[in-house]
């Protein structure tokens, strides 16, 4: 099985995701990465954050896909989490999993 391969022994995750401690925004609400327009989102995301902090280095949309479908361990589905309001993009999390001694 590849790691790109959709196959996997753990159940698949929720598209949208309660989190119990969320703000109380009107409109927000969590979930998991959809379809490829979400990368879009993601560099829109990433470019106006860059440009509040004055950095110049401004990924695009194909940089940060390039970057985590190859990141070692990391599944977009399952890893990286996005934040919205009214449906538009306005935080992401990412994590990783990783199996220790076999567990």
């Amino acid at each position: 099985m590849s790691r790109h391969d959709s196959t996997s022994t753990l159940a698949p995750a929720p598209a949208e995701l309660t989190l119990p401690d969320a703000p109380s925004i009107p409109g927000l609400r969590f979930r998991r990465f959809r379809d490829a327009s979400d990368w879009a989102a993601l560099a829109e995301l990433h470019r106006a954050a860059a440009m509040a902090d004055q950095d110049d280095d401004i990924p695009t949309q194909e940089i940060l896909q390039i970057t985590l479908e190859h990141k070692a361990g990391f599944q977009v589905g399952r890893d990286l989490l996005l934040a919205e309001v009214d449906g538009q993009v306005v935080a992401e999390a990412t994590g990783t999993a990783s199996i220790r001694d076999g567990c």
